[in-house]
């Protein structure tokens, strides 16, 4: 699941893989994924879900939402704004 500000979280995407490596970070674990027999959806899916974490997909563009409004952080009805 992916984390949108405080309390917003996505719908979780099920997908079969083998972890390939692991690391210990800062008293947790970051991994490599190999992801198994994946359809079309699944990889849309993940597509979506790396474009949020890498910063090159935001709400706003998914959404058809105005990217002046979305992305400006003076918005003061943005509920990602902290």
């Amino acid at each position: 699941m992916l984390t949108f500000g405080e309390g917003g979280l996505s719908e979780p995407l099920h997908m079969r893989g083998r972890v390939v490596w692991c690391t210990a970070m800062f008293g947790h674990f970051q991994i490599g994924v190999k992801f198994l027999d994946t359809d079309r959806e699944q990889l849309r899916n993940l597509d979506m879900f790396l474009g949020f974490l890498d910063g090159s997909l935001n709400a706003g563009e998914l959404f058809g939402e105005d990217p002046e409004r979305t992305n400006n952080p003076s918005d003061p009805d943005d509920p990602f704004e902290s």
